[in-house]
C-alpha cells in the first residue's frame, strides 16, 4: 500500500516538472523573437490646381435664344356669301403662295351682271343730259363728251369730271348723275371683295374652308403668315437690354449655320413676372415660324474681373484660395454667368484660387499647389 502511494506521487511530480518545464521553455522562445519596428503613418496631401487671380478688361456678345414668329399674319375672312371656286393656288393648309396670286375667289358672275346693269342705265342717263349741257354748259361739254366715252361696262368707272360752279353741281344732282355714279362705285368695291388676293409670299398656316364650300359674310376661311420677313422675340435681362438698341445687326444661329438681323424694336417697360425686356428682330434667313434660334448681340463691356471655372465655385459663390499650404475658403462677386466660366470680383490680386472641383474639401487641409 504505501510502495502504490509513493509510485502515484512520483507521477504527478513528474507530470507538473513536464507542464513548467514546457512554459519556461515557450516563454524563452518568445523572448528571443524580435519584436516589430511601429512606424509612423505619412500624412497625405492633396494637390490641385490653381491659377493667379490676375483681373482684365474684356468685351463678350450678349447671347440669348428666341423663338421666330412670321412678322405679318392675317386670318383671310369673306366680306361677300357666295360659292367658294379655286384660286391659284389650293386652298389648303401648308400651301405656300406669291405676293399677288388669287388665293380666295368667290363665284360673282351674278353680281358682275347687276352691277353692268347699273352702268348700262348710267351711261343712259349720261347721254340724256349732254344736249342740255351742250346749251347751258357749253365750257363744259368736252369733258362729260370725253367721260362718256371713257365709261366701260366692263371696268372701273373713271374718275367724275371736275365740278367747277354750284349750278353745274345743282344741274348733276337734280339729273340723279351724282347719286348713280356713287352707287356704281360702291358696287364696283363690293365686287372687289369676292376674290382676295395675297398681300405678301407667305403660307396657309391653317384652312377652315375649301374650294367648294359655301363662304357666309364675316366667315373665318384661313390663316395665313408671312415668310419671307420673319421676326425673333427674345427676353433678356435689364442690365442686357441697356446695351441693346433699334437697328443694332444682329447675328442669329441654326442648325450650325448663321444669317444677319436687326433689331427693330426695345420693349421700355419690364415684364413683371419674368422680369425681363423684350427684344425684337427682324430677318429675311430660311428660318421657319416657331423655330428657336441663338441670338448674338454686340459686345458687351465688362471692366476689371477675372474669369474662373465654374467647376471652381460652389456654395454659390465660393472658393477656395491657396494660403501657406492651406486651403482658405472665400466669397466672391459673380459678375456674369456663361456656359463655362464665370467672371467674377471680389479677389485681392495675385491670389492663388483653386480652379476645379474639390471632393472632401475644407478650411485648413493642406494642399500642393498644381499651378
Amino acid at each position: 500500500m504505501a510502495k502504490s502511494t509513493n509510485n502515484i506521487f512520483i507521477s504527478l511530480a513528474a507530470i507538473l516538472l513536464l507542464v513548467f518545464g514546457g512554459l519556461a521553455i515557450a516563454k524563452v522562445l518568445a523572448d528571443q523573437k524580435p519584436k516589430p519596428v511601429h512606424t509612423k503613418q505619412r500624412e497625405h496631401i492633396l494637390s490641385v490646381r490653381a491659377v493667379k487671380s490676375v483681373y482684365e478688361d474684356l468685351q463678350l456678345p450678349i447671347q440669348y435664344h428666341g423663338r421666330v414668329r412670321s412678322s405679318e399674319i392675317v386670318n383671310l375672312a369673306a366680306e361677300v356669301s357666295g360659292l367658294i371656286k379655286q384660286g391659284e393656288v389650293p386652298l389648303k393648309e401648308g400651301q405656300p403662295f406669291r405676293r399677288g396670286q388669287l388665293l380666295v375667289n368667290i363665284y360673282s358672275k351674278d353680281f358682275e351682271a347687276t352691277l353692268k346693269a347699273s352702268k348700262s342705265n348710267f351711261l343712259t342717263d349720261l347721254a340724256k343730259i349732254l344736249p342740255d349741257v351742250e346749251v347751258d354748259y357749253t365750257a363744259e361739254l368736252g369733258k362729260w363728251q370725253s367721260f362718256f366715252k371713257a365709261v366701260d361696262l366692263n371696268k372701273n368707272l373713271p374718275e367724275l369730271p371736275a365740278i367747277h360752279s354750284d349750278q353745274e353741281k345743282v344741274f348733276l344732282a337734280s339729273r340723279k348723275i351724282l347719286s348713280s355714279y356713287y352707287n356704281i362705285k360702291q358696287q364696283e368695291i363690293k365686287l372687289s371683295r369676292y376674290r382676295i388676293y395675297a398681300p405678301f409670299d407667305g403660307v396657309y398656316q391653317s384652312v377652315s374652308q375649301e374650294a367648294g364650300a359655301q363662304a357666309r359674310s364675316g366667315q373665318t376661311l384661313a390663316r395665313i403668315i408671312r415668310t419671307d420677313q420673319l421676326d425673333i422675340v427674345t427676353e433678356v435681362l435689364p442690365e442686357d437690354a441697356k446695351w441693346i438698341q433699334s437697328n443694332d445687326l444682329v447675328e442669329i444661329s441654326s442648325y450650325g449655320e448663321t444669317f444677319p438681323a436687326k433689331v427693330i424694336r426695345k420693349a421700355l417697360f419690364v415684364d413683371a413676372e419674368t422680369q425681363t425686356v423684350k427684344i425684337y428682330v427682324r430677318t429675311k434667313a430660311p428660318v421657319m415660324d416657331g423655330q428657336f434660334v441663338e441670338l448674338t448681340f454686340r459686345n458687351k463691356p465688362y471692366e476689371q474681373v477675372f474669369k474662373l471655372n465654374r467647376e471652381a465655385l460652389f456654395e454659390q459663390n465660393r472658393v477656395y484660395l491657396v494660403k501657406d499650404g492651406q486651403l482658405k475658403k472665400h466669397q466672391v462677386e459673380i459678375v456674369k454667368k456663361l456656359d463655362d466660366y464665370y467672371l467674377v470680383r471680389g479677389l485681392t490680386p495675385d491670389e492663388w484660387v483653386v480652379n476645379e472641383s474639390l471632393v472632401n474639401a475644407k478650411d485648413g487641409l493642406k494642399v500642393n499647389l498644381l499651378k
